[in-house]
């Protein structure tokens, strides 16, 4: 996290394939320490939330450390609240696997890419649309929503 204060990981179930995500505490101040440590004695999920049906591919925290984003083999991103631990918002225009999500700089917005051609750019708090980059060779290039 970017405050430094927890670990988060995805874990498939491998009975139901659902995903979740696991909150591990994070406390040691010394980074290297911290990796051998949790090589050696994995620390006790402090919690443990359900965040996708299938595998969960990508998990972002946002450059302020206020929201987290999460996608998976179902093709849905998920908007979090990290102080709640909340998905608030779910985005759900993509039919492909969602392999990778990004947030800008500012928290503003988030990208998110999937098998397709192209990158999905939403408000990084609600979800809404806000605009397409369109990779195929045959794109024209940026579209803003419709």
């Amino acid at each position: 996290s970017p405050s430094g204060s927890h670990l988060i990981s995805s874990v498939t179930n491998k009975q139901d394939a659902t995903s979740s995500l696991v909150v591990y505490p994070w406390k040691n101040s010394d980074q290297t320490q911290k990796i051998e440590d949790m090589i050696k004695s994995p620390s006790i999920p402090s919690a443990s939330y359900l965040a996708h049906i299938g595998k969960c591919f990508a998990v972002r925290f946002s450059p302020d450390g206020q929201r987290m984003a999460t996608g998976g083999a179902d093709a849905l991103v998920g908007l979090w609240d990290v102080r709640s631990m909340v998905c608030t918002s779910t985005i759900t225009r993509q039919s492909k696997f969602i392999r990778g999500v990004s947030f800008s700089y500012d928290s503003k917005l988030l990208a998110c890419c999937t098998e397709e051609d192209l990158v999905d750019i939403s408000n990084a708090v609600t979800g809404e649309h806000v605009g397409t980059v369109d990779l195929s060779r045959s794109g024209s290039g940026s579209k803003g929503a419709a």
